[in-house]
């Protein structure tokens, strides 16, 4: 069965994409990948695409007009305008089952069992956002068949005209962009999906610190790893969870991912392959730190703070050998504590927490 997924982005969100793109093809075959955007050039999509026709699947460049609407409409400033472009799939995309994609996320198994699942009659199945209350439009399983019917394009455009008018009023608050528009039009018109489908950190500090300790509960593995909020792998070093799994991803050659599908690569985490040590400090000041990371270019450092990390530390990161784990929270320390070959006390202060 072949899976149809769309992909939205700018020439600005290109590396994003890409990793996107590889992680769905290292787990899956048999897809076909839309990527509605503006302004992306012709000559991105030769690399992936060669690769996809190999694994059986398809990258098809989808061109919207340049004077589409929603390019004034109002969204979080950690969000491009192009997220709204998902409300014309129905518009360009054929099949009648869709799987729409945020590209900050990445997928980490076959997207078979998603597929399989029956919408009922509604017109998309999502997880809940983290409020608990309304769903996530980052991964949407879409009724393209029920959207066209019923001319959601229209009624999606309607309300967000209505509620952009409140937005610039100031009557409308906790405005979160398409996301607000889709719970408005589609309140009771959507099925919910477990939460492995959709697997959202990046609020990771904030629920540690609020004592959120379902947050972390993870009964199964999931099958898509969403990086919410402006807290992105590649634009900060706050140790979420899966930040490094996202790196594996964007560093992964193309051609791996052929050879993983013939049974001759496996994507294995970087700290099951270097000699490794950690540390835990609530200071920036650790004995002899900077000589050791030079002396001993073979080792990894790995340095974990619960808090921010001041200059000291954050300097260190030009070092190949040292990996900097600001608010690092209990689960990301847990695989760290696990996975290194040893612990390195060298705090001038007393140890923190227990190792």
């Amino acid at each position: 069965m072949i899976k149809t997924i769309v992909l939205a982005g700018d020439r600005n969100y290109i590396r994003q994409l890409e990793t996107t793109i590889k992680s769905i093809l290292y787990h899956n075959r048999d897809v076909k990948i839309y990527i509605l955007n503006q302004d992306i050039m012709p000559d991105w999509f030769r690399k992936p695409r060669k690769i996809a026709r190999m694994l059986g699947s398809e990258i098809i460049d989808v061109k919207l007009p340049e004077q589409t609407v929603f390019q004034d409409w109002e969204k979080q400033d950690h969000i491009s305008s192009i997220t709204y472009t998902r409300y014309f799939i129905a518009d360009y995309i054929q099949e009648d089952k869709v799987l729409y994609l945020d590209s900050d996320l990445i997928v980490n198994t076959s997207l078979e069992k998603l597929f399989s699942i029956c919408l009922e009659e509604k017109s998309l199945a999502a997880v809940k956002d983290t409020d608990g209350i309304t769903f996530n439009t980052g991964v949407l399983l879409i009724n393209n068949k029920k959207w066209r019917q019923e001319k959601l394009k229209e009624r999606l455009i309607e309300q967000s005209i209505v509620t952009m008018k409140e937005v610039e009023e100031g009557r409308f608050e906790h405005f979160n962009g398409n996301q607000t528009i889709f719970n408005q039009v589609l309140q009771d018109d959507w099925l919910e999906l477990d939460k492995e489908f959709n697997r959202q950190v990046g609020h990771d500090v904030k629920a540690f610190y609020n004592k959120c300790e379902n947050y972390f509960n993870e009964l199964v593995p999931p099958s898509i790893i969403h990086f919410v909020s402006y807290r992105k792998p590649w634009t900060t070093l706050i140790a979420n969870r899966y930040r490094d799994l996202w790196w594996e991803f964007h560093d992964l050659e193309w051609t791996k991912i052929l050879q993983h599908h013939i049974g001759e690569f496996e994507l294995t985490s970087s700290l099951d392959k270097e000699f490794s040590c950690l540390t835990l400090t609530n200071s920036q000041d650790l004995e002899g730190i900077e000589e050791l990371v030079t002396a001993l270019p073979d080792v990894v450092f790995h340095i974990a703070a619960w808090t921010d990390m001041g200059d000291k530390l954050i300097k260190l990161a030009v070092y190949d050998n040292v990996r900097l784990h600001p608010q690092i929270v209990p689960p990301v320390l847990d695989k760290l504590e696990r996975s290194v070959d040893l612990y390195l006390d060298i705090n001038y202060s007393h140890v923190v927490g227990t190792i």
